[in-house]
């Protein structure tokens, strides 16, 4: 019998090898869309929304906070306005 010179085409070990790192990336980049899933629900449940609709243009004010998991709370602020924007400031505020 005549031995091939030529032997061309993967073994096995290669082909086990390159699955193996396609089953490695997919695994890291589902556990990162997890990890991102997580944090933009608790920054979503943590979110503040303010409502000054009805709040003056500038003096004392109250504002009201509600948060979107039902946290609720008000504060005494100052109201001025400058540039057109609104500003509040409270003595709370680091």
């Amino acid at each position: 019998m005549k031995k091939l010179k030529n032997q061309k085409g993967e073994t096995l070990v290669e082909t086990l090898v390159s699955l193996l790192i396609i089953v490695l990336v997919f695994v890291f980049l589902t556990g990162s869309a997890v990890a991102a899933a997580k944090i933009n629900a608790k920054i979503r449940d943590t979110d503040v929304s303010f409502r000054y609709s009805d709040a003056q243009s500038e003096g004392s004010a109250q504002l009201r906070l509600s948060g979107r998991s039902g946290q609720t709370g008000s504060t005494s602020v100052e109201v001025y306005q400058e540039n057109g924007y609104r500003y509040y400031v409270s003595e709370d505020t680091p």
